[in-house]
């Protein structure tokens, strides 16, 4: 059992080394904790709507399938972006990206 947790431990250490690792685990602007919080709203109610223990329309459980996929796509997805580059930063690497593009 011990050795699973250090495998473990050894794993996500390894995860927080890694550039999406820091994404993840670094701190994010509060309009992006926003929408990671809607998306996870939204994904809740989907899965209330899919998992009810009553019996609906198949249209209604499949739009509930689909709020489940699309707020945990979003709440996912808010996850990534992160404060640690100024604008200046921002704006050089899109003029970089832009140039390398038109070469």
């Amino acid at each position: 059992m011990t050795e699973i947790i250090n495998k473990s431990k050894k794993l996500a250490s390894a995860v927080k080394k890694t550039e999406i690792g820091n994404r993840l685990f670094s701190s994010k602007p509060k309009f992006w904790q926003n929408v990671q919080i809607v998306g996870a709203g939204i994904a809740l109610i989907g899965t209330l709507i899919a998992t009810l223990p009553i019996s609906l329309p198949t249209g209604l459980v499949a739009v509930g399938t689909y709020l489940v996929t699309a707020g945990g796509t979003i709440a996912a997805f808010a996850q990534l972006p992160t404060k640690d580059k100024s604008d200046e930063e921002i704006k050089k690497a899109i003029e970089e990206g832009i140039k390398k593009a038109k070469k």
